[in-house]
Parts: C-alpha cells; structure tokens; sequence
C-alpha cells in the first residue's frame, strides 16, 4: 500500500516512552522541527511511579529531549504527558479527548510518527497510532511522506539515507539500553556505576552527563535493586516449558469515604501504595484468595456468612504489560463497609503499613501506586481524571 503523501505544513505527532531516548527518537524530531509546522510529543506512561521500565518521570523526559535539541528545535515542539490505559481503545479514546480539550486535535488528518525502537505504550503503540489514521494507511515514520521534500526553510530532508544509516547499524531497544544501565550498577564498595559505551553510543552526547549523575543518585540504587529482584524472578521461571501465566486477587474495600490501603514492604514496588492483594492458591476460588490476601497484609477481618453483605462485584485487569514480574491476570473485588466507624488495620505479611485513606485525596496521585493499582482503585471508586497537562518543549530546555 502507497502512503499518501503528508503535507509539509501539518502537524506531527510523535508518540513513545523515551526511557531513554534514542538517537533514532531525535532524528524523527529534527525531522519534525524542521517541517515548519510544529510538532506534539506524546509522552507515553507518563503519571506513573519510577520502575525498571518506566525510570524516568515525564518531566525529567522532557528534559532529556531539550537537552539533546538545538534552542529553534524546542521552539517548534511541545510535550503531552499521556496515562497508561487498562486497553488499547481507551488509550486511543484518552489520546484523542486530550488533544481535543486542549485544542490540539482539528481532525482526522494529522499524521501520527511512531518510533522505530521500542514504545509499546499498552501492547504495540505503533499499532495504535495507525489506527488513528487508518485513512492514511500504514504510518510509521514521515520519511515517506517527507523523503525529498523541503521544509519550511527551504533545506532537503534526506530522511531516505537518514533510515537506511539507522537500519544497518540495528540500534538497541530501549529495554535492552536499560538493563545495560542496571546491570552496570555498582556492587557496595566499588567504583561508581559509569555509562556503558553501548548506551554512550545510543544517546546523543549532551545527555551523557544527566545520565551520568543519575547512576550515582539512592534513586537509581532503589530502581537497579528492584531491577535484579525482577531479573531473579524471570530467570526462575525461565525453566518453565511455557511462558507462565500468574493468577492474582486484589481487594478494593471502601468505608466511610476511605479506602483501604498497604505500603508495599518488598520488590516490586517497595514503598508504593497498593490494594491489598497476592497470588492465589491451588485449592482455593479467586473469591476466597482475595479474602485471605485481604486479611493476612491489613488485619481486617470478614465475616464470612455474612460478606454477601458487602460484597459489590469484581473485575478482570489483563494487560498484558500490567506486572513487571511477568504476564499477570488479576481479579480485583470491591467491598463497600458503608459509612460506619473504621475498622482497626495493620500492615503485616507482604505489606509494610496499612491505612484508611480518604478517596478524595487520591486523585493526582497515580504516580505513588505499584503498576496499575490506581487503575484498579479509579474503575471502581470513579475518581475524577486529571486536567491534561501540555507544555513548548522550550521549557525544559
């Protein structure tokens, strides 16, 4: 299939992670930059608390691309931090309400750019992005739409040669840039983790030294230990004839304005608040896994002849990215105590502390839940969704 061609003058959308960005990531935005009209880098994921695949926060994102960026490049591009959603088509649907509400999105025309690396926003952002114009066929870069073309300035894109350069020299994913990072990460009483040459290799220059400096702060230590946590758990399970598939619970219980809460006491997610929740049993029903897991890390104790009572209903959150521990399917139940006095709690088994926090003071706080644990809490709770967020690029510079 021919793609038609994009005019210079139209708006671009470029969508990734950028956990780090790539040299492949800032040659599409020069591309970009230089067609005179302006360009949207959707910050994928954004809102969401540091992990292993997700280190960086957006604002920190945002002034990685500044810095890798000439003062006129900034001045033409603006980012929008965009939310994880619990599938493809509310993402989508998210992406385009965004754009809407902030008058960044007239119609159905725009290109949308997607990376060549990696940046599966849910399972394959790519595939979503042509499916947000699937009128213009197949987009993955604009080297077609813009291959010698000029932009505004009137200088040649040679975006042809540009890909071919990029395709042979086969650039690291951003997973596998990644755990060279953490795997570069000190052992107590050696020198300090320096940058790999891969990643020096992989990142444009002027970010080598924030990169740097990050690998000597407690929070990338926190992340590196979480990463080889992970990295044991994987490696476990590599013996299994199949790819495994976990079953968890997750409870939701509401009181009096208040949902209940624990701190995460271990790897994944240590420090982060969760529902309470865990893996279930051979011998039991995933209602009765997540009555126990309920009771064993808050305290709370059913009654269980009576937790009809209570009991309001359950959900299925299956993305397949959802749990960093591997492909995790878990069935989140939701018990509504009413508005009598709070029961006692406390934190035990996998969690660290336990609490009753108001449901009003959750909102804009997704970014200190374990995976998608704020998901979980908004399905049920309705919490209200942010105001969107846009901002020049020039900003961060």
């Amino acid at each position: 299939m021919n793609t038609p061609a994009i005019a210079v003058h139209t708006p671009a959308i470029y969508i990734g992670r950028f956990q780090p960005p790539t040299q492949a990531d800032f040659a599409a935005l020069r591309r970009m930059a230089a067609r005179g009209a302006g360009g949207i880098v959707v910050l994928a994921g954004s809102h969401q608390a540091p992990s292993p695949r997700q280190p960086f926060d957006w604002p920190t994102v945002a002034a990685l691309l500044a810095q890798g960026l000439t003062t006129e490049e900034q001045a033409a591009l603006s980012v929008l931090p965009l939310r994880d959603e619990d599938t493809d088509s509310l993402w989508r649907a998210a992406l385009q309400r965004t754009l809407a509400d902030l008058d960044l999105w007239h119609d159905d025309s725009r290109p949308v750019l997607t990376t060549a690396s990696e940046i599966a926003t849910l399972h394959d952002i790519g595939k979503l992005a042509v499916a947000l114009h699937a009128d213009l066929g197949p987009v993955a870069t604009d080297s077609v739409a813009t291959e010698g073309a000029s932009n505004a300035t009137g200088v040649a894109i040679d975006v042809a040669s540009e890909a071919s350069t990029q395709a042979a020299a086969e650039p690291l994913t951003e997973t596998a840039l990644r755990d060279l990072l953490f795997d570069a990460d000190p052992q107590e009483g050696t020198a300090p983790a320096t940058l790999p040459d891969a990643v020096a290799a992989a990142v444009p220059a002027p970010l080598h030294a924030q990169l740097t400096h990050w690998m000597q702060t407690p929070a990338f230590a926190a992340i590196a230990e979480e990463w080889r946590v992970l990295r044991g758990y994987r490696e476990a399970w590599s013996v299994a004839p199949y790819p495994p598939i976990f079953v968890t619970v997750d409870t939701v219980v509401h009181c009096a304005g208040r949902v209940l809460l624990v701190e995460r006491g271990q790897h994944p997610g240590k420090g982060l608040y969760a529902v309470p929740g865990g893996f279930l049993e051979p011998s039991e029903t995933v209602f009765e896994a997540a009555v126990r897991e309920l009771c064993e890390e808050t305290g709370l104790t059913l009654d269980m002849d009576a937790v009809d009572a209570i009991y309001r209903g359950v959900a299925v959150f299956d993305r397949p990215d959802r749990s960093q521990r591997g492909r995790t399917v878990t069935h989140a139940h939701y018990f509504d105590l009413g508005d009598g006095p709070l029961p006692q709690v406390e934190g035990a088994d996998d969690a660290l502390a336990a609490h009753w926090t108001p449901i009003a003071d959750l909102a804009g706080h997704a970014d200190q839940f374990l995976d998608d644990h704020y998901l979980i809490l908004e399905h049920f709770l309705a919490l209200p969704r942010p105001a969107p967020v846009w901002a020049p690029l020039a900003v961060f510079g």
